[in-house]
Order: C-alpha cells, then sequence, then structure tokens
C-alpha cells in the first residue's frame, strides 16, 4: 500500500506542479494581450489563476505532508472549481468583449488597433477619405505609407473575427481545464482516503 500511495503523490504533485505553471503562463498571456480584453474579463482571470495557483500549491503541499485534511480541502475546492468552470465555459465568452472601433474611432485607440489588428478605420480605408481626412500612417504595414502596405480590411470585420476564434479558443481550454481538473479532484480523493487509511493503521 505505501508504494501505491508514493505513486499516487508524486503523480499528484506533478500534475498540480503542471497546473502551477499553466495558470502562471495564463497570467503572462492575458497581461501581454490585456489591452485587447475587456478589464471585467483581465480581472476575472487574474483573479480565477491566483486562486488556481494558490490551491495547486496547497494540493503540494498537502501531498508532500500527507495531510487527510488539507487534501480533503483542496479536492472540495477543486470540485466547487469545476462547477464555477462549467458555467464560465458558457457565460464567460458572452461576457468576453474586445476594444469595439466604433468605440475608438474618436480616441488615440484606433492608432493601436490598425496596427494590432493589421486593419483600417471601422469599414475600410475609405472611412477616412469620406471624411476628406488622410488616411494614418497606421493602417500601413510598419507605418510605410505605399499602396502594397495598406491594410486592405476594415477593423469591425478584423475584431469580430478574431473575437469569434478566441471564443472557440476558451471554450477548449475550459473544456481541457475541466477534464485536469476532474483528474485532479479524484487523485486527491485517492489520497485522501489513503492517507487515512495510513493514519488508522498506525493508531492500531
Amino acid at each position: 500500500m505505501g508504494c501505491a500511495t508514493t505513486s499516487v503523490k508524486i503523480i499528484s504533485i506533478i500534475i498540480n506542479a503542471v497546473y502551477v505553471l499553466s495558470a502562471l503562463v495564463a497570467i503572462g498571456w492575458i497581461a501581454f494581450n490585456a489591452d485587447l480584453m475587456s478589464k471585467d474579463f483581465v480581472n476575472f482571470t487574474f483573479t480565477t489563476c491566483s486562486i488556481i495557483v494558490l490551491f495547486a500549491l496547497l494540493c503540494i503541499f498537502a501531498a508532500i505532508c500527507e495531510s487527510a485534511v488539507l487534501t480533503k480541502t483542496s479536492a472540495i475546492f477543486i470540485l466547487v472549481l469545476i462547477i464555477i468552470q462549467i458555467a464560465c465555459t458558457y457565460w464567460v465568452p458572452h461576457l468576453h468583449k474586445f476594444r469595439n472601433p466604433y468605440m475608438a474611432w474618436q480616441t488615440s485607440d484606433m492608432d493601436i488597433l490598425q496596427q494590432t489588428f493589421k486593419c483600417c478605420g471601422k469599414i475600410g480605408a475609405m472611412d477616412y477619405v469620406e471624411l476628406n481626412e488622410m488616411v494614418p500612417l497606421s493602417c500601413y504595414l510598419n507605418f510605410q505609407r505605399t499602396s502594397d502596405n495598406l491594410f486592405d480590411k476594415g477593423c469591425n470585420a478584423k475584431i469580430s473575427s478574431f473575437y469569434e476564434n478566441e471564443k472557440e479558443h476558451l471554450f477548449v481550454v475550459s473544456c481541457l481545464l475541466i477534464a485536469s481538473e476532474i483528474i485532479r479532484c479524484a487523485f486527491a480523493a485517492i489520497l485522501v482516503l489513503r492517507f487515512n487509511k495510513k493514519q488508522r493503521s498506525m493508531k492500531c
């Protein structure tokens, strides 16, 4: 039984370590792309990933110390997290809104959007022409004003396409997270049973 318990402990520690690294990578990615996402979504992701890191470290600590109480606490948290993750899989994509080019039209943000998404105007470069304005350098690749470098698509279409792709990515990632959380919860439950059994045998 001792050898089996050790194997489960090691696997549990490895899984949670990978989880910690994945959450940290997610935090870094969101931080790098924060200007493309809503503030609420960024804050929600930072908070969720931080909690995931905290409890994954708790799982590692509980496994190393062979603490049934801490392991049980971690298992309960993971179970709650699974429920929240399932809910977020359906709700968050509808709340996840990227910068709207129509709102950025009157601000310097439009230049950022045009360079980031390689687009021009709301519908296209003609948006500027119709206003008798010069097409800004941000509508050109590497800010080089030549016809070959002009971005031919409007930002509305580009951002809408990007948003739809991101929703698909979020769904896939959420499903993978749910699957990994179920595995973590199963290992935590097994460890609780083995730690309790070991403690009972030591008292005899």
